[in-house]
This record gives C-alpha cells, sequence and structure tokens, in this order.
C-alpha cells in the first residue's frame, strides 16, 4: 500500500562546535556563516535525497526546530519570551550562545516552551 508520507525533520547543521580549553572547560564557538550555509546544504541535501513516490522530507532551514523559531522575524520575540518564563536561572544576555549551549547539551525544555507558544 502506497500512502503519501511527510517527514518533518531538522537539518542538524550545528551553528556553533563545542572544544575544550588548556583547563579542560568546554568552549561554544559560532561557526562562520558559509561553513553554516554550506554544512546545511550538504544535510538538506543527504536528506531529501531519500524521498519517493510516497516519502517527502520537509527540512528545517536553520539547524533546528527551536533555531529557526529564534531566527524568524516574525517569531523571535515571542519564541524569546517563552524560553525566557521556563528558562528563569539562564542568563539570556546573549540569546543565541545561550539557546545554541541549551540545545547542545539537550537541557532545552522543549515541551513547557511548545505549550506556551500555543496559548
Amino acid at each position: 500500500m502506497k500512502l503519501p508520507i511527510a517527514v518533518l525533520t531538522d537539518s542538524d547543521a550545528r551553528t556553533f562546535e563545542v572544544s575544550k580549553n588548556a583547563d579542560k572547560e568546554t568552549i561554544y564557538t559560532k561557526i562562520d556563516d558559509a561553513t553554516v550555509a554550506k554544512d546545511t546544504l550538504d544535510k538538506i541535501n543527504t536528506i531529501v535525497n531519500k524521498d519517493d513516490q510516497s516519502v517527502k522530507h520537509f527540512v528545517a532551514p536553520s539547524w533546528t526546530l527551536e533555531y529557526c523559531l529564534f531566527k524568524s522575524s516574525s517569531l523571535n520575540t515571542v519564541f524569546s519570551n517563552c524560553t525566557k518564563k521556563v528558562h528563569t536561572k539562564t542568563d539570556w544576555a546573549d540569546f543565541e550562545s545561550a539557546l545554541a549551549i541549551k540545545l547542545i547539551n539537550k537541557g532545552f525544555k522543549k515541551t513547557e516552551i511548545s505549550y506556551l507558544l500555543a496559548i
């Protein structure tokens, strides 16, 4: 049976890289835009090449859905406000870096933020 299937997924092309300094502290460094663009395109192409007659992939144009919301001109403010309400103990002075660290470390409370976005 051939049923049409839509797959929604992240590109997972990170915009920050993780390393350790001499003191073994974790360092998060933003990757240059050209490298991110190339990596994103490569990952998207790899994913959509899996399409066939009944399966179509729709890939987030930036790293993750949450990162896309951050980059969105129309949803950034509401996303940022919801994120700050859920993660009250986080220093959001550099929102992009703080978001990246939470995403990399899997410490981002997606369910709670999704709920706030929905209401």
